[in-house]
């Protein structure tokens, strides 16, 4: 029995009571180390609880995809709270640098970080904790090779200070990772080393989406809006607020080797302000990649300019636009623009010609990611001439042609004044008569040709033109034109003696011997006194006197257009006449139609209708203020009018002369109603107003309807519950959309298990001191046994 119960084969509790109690001291000892060991594993066990107790956000899994979770969101941790957030983050910082995360919910890590809480060292720009306020300072999340897809929700509230390099929301987003559609406000990024940024300090993944409307200080150099070095991808970004760094300074990087597209820095209302020392610039500080469509409109404070403080060899410029009235400093691929040219649309159309993604409401703002879309429209005087000038608007359109049909300066000019294209205007010039050679409205000259009755007349037969004619005759003595058989006065021919055969004047041989007298109408011969019967030839029919000698006769009638002609149409001859007129007012005679000088109508007023010299009517226009006005404005004349002319009892508007009377209005049974019960009018009406499909009862004059039941879905959890909070659940009718919400109750607490797991343990504790005790004694009992 002792070898059993002090030998080697005893249980090791009593083998070790039996070498070390061996006194009161080593009890005491042993007592100690046993209290050490309990509150060890008390602590241990604490610890354990505390971080169990934090909030893991769930996994997104395929059942969850839709209202804004995609597929490839599937494995992603959904992150709806701040403590979700932060667990993100030291799961990181834990080491797993792969992890996905969606925001399905703004984000604030600290409420009115830079109007209350925050307050900046003028001197520095640190940022200082306001007394009386706790501030959750965020840690740089080092080497994140994964995504955080901001899904277009807003991180509010980050406070960093850090005084190494690479400081950022992430530290350093490795090749790979992606923070995108997130925007940062409200919040203070600072460090004193180099490389700052508010989204990473280096980035060698992808940058899309993101907006940071927060302040940024870095006292070191290449301090960037977004990322300090930016060695892949940045695109569709934003910087619009301000921000200081010392070298290498811009809006979006401080240093890009990557490629930077379709992003811009500044705010709307042109405060936003990039300062630094050197290689300060509006996109990047410094850059070795490509700067591809991106404007900047932030004010530069430093050495550099509106895009770029400095360029490398190889790198690139393309389509970048930046606010400015000097194009001194910039570089090839980037242009100077003014406040109007960002204001008008004109840079928004720029940027779109290759990028498409910038958007503006013409005349308010500048170029941004959402909003209305801008279109160009050219201008033009003509549709053949050069664009005048370029106009933006919000409605697309193609081109502003100011005159459709060409400008002339004249209605007869041949050439348009703006692009100069002729045309045939030969039958537009005017003209007095078929003769006039110039044309009465543009003075343009043509060439006309006269008309005459035969080629020697003279007085052109439409206009009177006095030509030079040639009549032809046979000789000197030939009294008739060969070509017009005029006659005209000439010597007849001469010859010594009737038997003389050639014209002493004219030389004319003639055939047989005649006698000679003085002229065609000399009846004697001028040789022989033989006398002969001669013709007198006179010009006219009532000519009175021979042309060729001068003889009398008795004259035929004159001969004249009209019955008050003054003057013979064949000779000349004047005479009196009377013109015969309606009244002593009308200016042209009935017969002849010549006008006269006469003195205009006179009328008593200006409605009077009969001319007190001649007594002629003339239509009047008396003056009514409206179809139903009765009495003339001007004299007084009084009219028969009917009444006002209304289309219905509610309308107010005479359908005559536009009167507007007062009415009481429309009467309707209800707001739903679309016929008047006085005129029976229908109106344009939104009809019945339901909630949904499933709703019974409208909402403006509660007519009932036959609608659809709901059908709702499973319930999903929307938010979890918590220790100090209930959770929620939703479902969502399949028909109208309508979403019903339910609690959760609280988590139970994991205090009360950690209760038990302690009084647990202390009683397994005191159960085995007292065995201990007990064994001890019992030891001692048999050792004064064995000695007695």
């Amino acid at each position: 029995m002792r070898k059993y119960i002090f030998g080697r084969n005893a249980p090791p509790v009593f083998l070790g009571a039996n070498m070390i109690c061996k006194n009161s001291f080593k009890k005491s000892i042993l007592i100690l180390l046993s209290l050490v060991f309990c509150g060890f594993i008390l602590v241990r066990m604490e610890l354990y609880v505390k971080a169990s107790s934090q909030n893991e956000p769930p996994i997104i899994t395929e059942d969850m995809v839709g209202d804004g979770i995609l597929d490839e969101h599937i494995g992603y941790y959904a992150i709806s709270t701040k403590e979700e957030l932060l667990w993100f983050r030291d799961a990181v910082l834990s080491g797993r640098t792969n992890i996905c995360a969606l925001l399905l919910s703004d984000i604030t890590v600290n409420t009115d970080l830079l109007e209350k809480k925050v307050s900046v060292d003028e001197a520095t720009g640190e940022p200082c904790v306001r007394d009386g306020f706790n501030v959750d300072q965020w840690t740089p999340i080092p080497n994140f090779s994964g995504t955080i897809d901001g899904g277009g929700h807003r991180l509010s509230g980050i406070l960093i200070k850090n005084n190494g390099d690479n400081t950022g929301l992430v530290a350093t987003l490795s090749g790979g990772g992606a923070i995108k559609n997130l925007s940062i406000v409200d919040s203070y990024i600072y460090s004193t080393g180099d490389i700052t940024g508010a989204v990473a300090g280096e980035s060698l993944g992808l940058v899309s989406g993101v907006t940071v409307d927060s302040l940024v200080v870095g006292r070191g150099d290449k301090t960037g809006g977004l990322v300090g070095i930016n060695r892949c991808e940045i695109y569709k970004s934003s910087f619009v607020s301000s921000m200081q760094g010392e070298n290498l300074v811009g809006g979006i990087a401080g240093e890009n080797t990557g490629e930077i597209r379709c992003s811009y820095s500044g705010s709307s209302n042109y405060e936003s302000i990039v300062f630094g020392d050197r290689l300060v610039g509006g996109i990047v500080g410094k850059n070795f990649g490509s700067v591809a469509y991106c404007y900047s409109i932030s004010e530069i404070v430093g050495e550099g300019s509106g895009i770029s403080g400095g360029a490398e060899f190889g790198s690139e410029f393309v389509g970048c636009y930046y606010l400015g009235d000097s194009e001194a400093d910039s570089f090839d691929g980037t242009e100077c623009k003014s406040k109007s040219s960002f204001g008008s649309g004109e840079v928004c159309c720029l940027l779109n010609i290759e990028c498409e993604v910038f958007y503006q409401t013409v005349g308010k703002g500048t170029p941004a990611f959402f909003g209305e879309s801008v279109y160009e429209i050219a201008i033009k005087n003509c549709p053949l001439s050069d664009v005048k000038e370029i106009l933006y608007s919000n409605i697309a359109g193609e081109e502003l042609i100011i005159n459709p049909n060409h400008l002339y300066s004249f209605e007869c000019d041949t050439f348009c004044d703006f692009c100069n294209l002729e045309r045939n205007a030969e039958k537009m010039h005017t003209y007095v008569d078929k003769c006039d050679e110039f044309c009465d409205v543009c003075q343009e000259y043509r060439k006309v040709d006269h008309d005459y009755f035969d080629e020697c007349d003279a007085d052109c037969n439409f206009c009177g033109a006095i030509r030079e004619v040639n009549h032809l005759y046979d000789n000197d003595c030939d009294s008739e034109c060969n070509k017009c058989q005029e006659k005209r006065a000439v010597t007849p021919h001469c010859y010594d003696s009737c038997l003389d055969l050639d014209c002493e004047i004219c030389g004319y041989e003639r055939e047989d011997f005649g006698h000679i007298y003085g002229d065609i109408c000399d009846a004697d011969c001028d040789n022989c006194g033989a006398i002969r019967e001669v013709d007198h030839e006179y010009k006219y029919d009532c000519s009175a006197e021979c042309f060729l000698c001068g003889a009398e006769r008795k004259p035929g009638e004159h001969v004249y257009l009209f019955p008050c002609d003054t003057a013979c149409l064949n000779c000349g001859a004047t005479r009196s006449v009377t013109h015969y007129y309606d009244n002593a007012c009308d200016a042209l005679c009935n017969l002849c139609g010549e006008s006269r000088e006469v003195a205009d109508h006179k009328y008593s007023d200006s409605c009077d209708a009969y001319c007190n010299e001649c007594g002629e009517q003339r239509l009047t226009n008396h003056s009514f203020d409206n179809a139903c006005d009765a009495y003339c404005n001007l004299c007084g004349f009084v009219r028969e009018v009917s009444e006002h002319q209304y289309a219905s009892v509610c309308d107010y508007i005479c359908n005559e002369c536009g009167y507007k009377r007062k009415v009481s209005g429309h009467e309707y049974d209800n707001p739903c109603d679309a016929s008047c019960n006085l005129c029976d009018e229908v109106r344009q009406t939104a009809g019945h107003k339901y909630d949904n499909e499933c709703d019974e009862d409208c909402n403006r004059c509660g007519a009932l309807r036959d609608a659809f039941e709901h059908i709702f879905g499973a319930y999903y959890t929307t938010v979890l519950p918590t220790e100090d909070r209930d959770g929620e659940e939703s479902r969502v009718c399949s028909i109208c959309g309508l979403k019903e919400s339910r609690a959760i109750p609280k988590t139970a607490s994991k205090n009360a298990g950690l209760s038990v797991l302690i009084i647990s343990f202390i009683g397994i504790s005191v159960v085995l001191l007292i065995i201990v005790i007990v064994a001890i004694k019992i030891y001692g009992k048999r050792r004064l046994v064995r000695y007695d």
